[in-house]
């Protein structure tokens, strides 16, 4: 990649959320954009999804392959629907969608014999999955090289320029690269000659390529992830992995939601208006709530008529992008200024600029930049990014890479896309800082996880929500495919608690621990480690489960299950005195508050019973001795 271009995409990025980045993706079919229009502000509750069907199957008639490829996953992935949304042909008794898998297929490979990057990453998709689910692999051709299949699938994807399959490439490359020094559960290749976690590469050990042939598609999916941030105005919403209490949380999660509106309105409170139009603005999926911009709007409008700062700066910059409001330049300045003058860090940086564009004023760069400034100094992280811009390019400022990357890391550590996008192409390219291509692909990694693909996360939560496990499990399927460690998890905890409307082709076990040992690989997820080291214990493969129990010292129940085999000599030589070393640290752990409270009892006992046990049986010895 030329420097030219590196650069032309950091200039993208110097003004982030505040200023909008127009949509280059333009579709000449009129049903195909109202159908995706339709989709991306989807609504479980109000959207009609037989009309999305018929603005697709409308385009499909158009010969337009994106539709075909829409209609696939239409009908493979469904669409979370509440119970509250009315009653369609497309829903069974329960109220959930009615997949077509070999419906879907079909349009898949249409799509793909016309050329469709996407589909021809879905066809693979299938392909892949159809090494774990029975029903899965009745759906997909017989291959007689499946290795070969997928591969190919992939590439075309690749040179297709499909996000789906470049992320999906990106992460394998990294989870390949991994399990060349990471361990891997040995039942999951006794099994299998291509066992699913190792998918696509298996055993090359090149992995496909050079890093930083790899490295071009990551940049290119954190570059889109980064459009629809800009676009949105907001990263989506992180969302954690399935767990035992997640549903109760998401119902009840709803509720609260409802009552505390009820309750700001009674009492009026503007900082209370405010929280409820953050949840609405991005979304609140561990409270169930969807996105929805122009309810968070309203409920600004209500805070800032009691002249919220908060409200007054979000309206400013919603009022500039035209993000659940038309775009009002006159509006945005008006609530800017009144939040700079309240100290508003973000409002400084929006005006800053907007003087060194000229947006709605009298361009003055000087101006600007000062601004921007008095906002880093005030702590705006987005500040800190554009700065690291201006250095990086030299624009405005003398450039200076250190300055640059000194910068955009401060931004990084706070999470910021933009910063972290920028980090990568300085870690890729060696400008201020020594070249490391898997730095550049970490970074960009974490990128895509705040951009549009993290959308298929939400979606899978929603579909949780409403009780229809089979769109939750296809949907965190593609979620794993794409490198999403909450997806790999969750499939993982599906296939462990009999949650999987599919049969797996081997064991309950064996798909669960595909799952954990992609998240154990790709992410090194000490979680995913010790799942697996407990797959292993149960299967009493003990010095196996040893080795795992190891990478995964972070959580207390490693820690004890690790003192407890020293302790009985399982997996590994009886030694009394590191038992006790590991029970204790639990204890001390806990009681200084590290790690929860409730871990400390089970390890204090554990600690004493050996104790007293050790000192009886040295008692014992000694008596012996006496008598002997």
């Amino acid at each position: 990649m030329k420097m030219t271009r590196v650069l032309g995409l950091l200039v993208c990025f110097a003004v982030a959320s505040q200023i909008e980045i127009p949509d280059l993706s333009s579709f000449s079919d009129p049903f195909y954009e109202s159908a995706v229009n339709l989709l991306e502000n989807y609504s479980s509750h109000s959207t009609n999804i037989t009309h999305i069907k018929y603005l697709l199957e409308k385009s499909a008639e158009n010969n337009n392959p994106a539709a075909w490829t829409k209609l696939g996953e239409f009908w493979l992935f469904g669409l979370p629907v509440s119970p509250h949304n009315p009653a369609s042909e497309l829903l069974d008794s329960s109220h959930h969608f009615k997949r077509d898998i070999p419906k879907a297929i079909k349009y898949f490979k249409k799509a793909h014999r016309a050329g469709n990057g996407n589909a021809a990453f879905f066809l693979a998709l299938l392909l892949q999955q159809s090494l774990l689910a029975k029903e899965l692999q009745e759906y997909t051709p017989f291959h007689y090289d499946l290795k070969s299949a997928l591969a190919d699938l992939y590439m075309k994807g690749l040179q297709k320029e499909s996000l789906y399959a470049r992320a999906a490439v990106a992460s394998a490359y990294v989870q390949c690269i991994n399990s060349n020094y990471l361990p891997s559960p040995s039942y999951l290749s006794a099994n299998q000659t291509l066992p699913f976690y190792k998918a696509p590469f298996f055993d090359d050990k090149t992995c496909g390529g050079t890093c930083e042939n790899l490295a071009t598609h990551a940049l290119s999916a954190a570059s889109e992830a980064i459009m629809h941030i800009n676009k949105l105005g907001h990263q989506e919403a992180l969302v954690p992995s399935l767990d035992t209490q997640q549903h109760s949380k998401l119902v009840s999660g709803e509720k609260s939601i409802r009552l505390f509106e009820k309750h700001v309105q009674e009492v009026g409170d503007s900082r209370g208006y405010v929280n409820i139009g953050d949840n609405y603005m991005a979304g609140n999926p561990q409270m169930g709530i969807e996105r929805n911009p122009q309810q968070a709007a309203r409920y600004y409008e209500i805070a800032a008529g009691q002249e919220n700062l908060r409200a007054l700066e979000n309206l400013g910059a919603m009022h500039l992008q035209g993000v659940g409001v038309p775009v009002n330049i006159t509006k945005a300045l008006d609530y800017l200024h009144k939040a700079k003058n309240m100290g508003s860090s973000k409002a400084l940086n929006t005006l800053g600029h907007m003087y060194i564009q000229g947006l709605g004023v009298s361009q003055d760069k000087a101006k600007g930049l000062e601004y921007i400034k008095q906002a880093a100094e005030l702590g705006n992280i987005e500040s800190l990014n554009t700065l690291g811009v201006f250095y990086l390019k030299g624009e405005i400022v003398d450039q200076n890479y250190q300055t640059a990357f000194n910068y955009f890391k401060v931004a990084a550590l706070e999470g910021h896309a933009g910063a972290e996008f920028n980090l990568g192409v300085m870690y890729l390219q060696g400008l201020g800082v020594e070249r490391s291509c898997q730095n550049a692909l970490e970074l960009f990694r974490s990128v895509r996880e705040k951009g549009e693909l993290a959308q298929v996360i939400l979606r899978a939560l929603s579909f949780y929500k409403y009780g229809d496990l089979e769109g939750t499990y296809l949907t965190y399927m593609l979620g794993a495919a794409l490198g999403f460690e909450s997806a790999q998890l969750s499939a993982a905890y599906m296939w462990e608690n009999l949650m999987v409307p599919f049969e797996c082709k081997y064991s309950r076990e064996y798909c669960a621990g595909s799952y954990y040992t992609q998240a154990a690989h790709m992410h090194k997820s000490q979680w995913a480690f010790l799942k697996i080291a407990d797959i292993l214990y149960n299967r009493e493969s003990y010095t196996e489960a040893f080795k795992f129990y190891t990478e995964a010292k972070e959580f207390p129940e490693a820690v004890f299950s690790l003192g407890y085999m020293f302790e009985s000599g399982l997996g590994v030589a009886k030694n009394t005195q590191k038992a006790l070393d590991f029970y204790n640290s639990i204890v001390t752990q806990a009681k200084s508050g590290l790690i929860e409270h409730y871990n400390l009892y089970p390890a204090l006992l554990a600690y004493y019973k050996l104790k007293v046990k050790t000192y009886c049986l040295d008692l014992l010895e000694l008596v012996l001795e006496f008598f002997n």
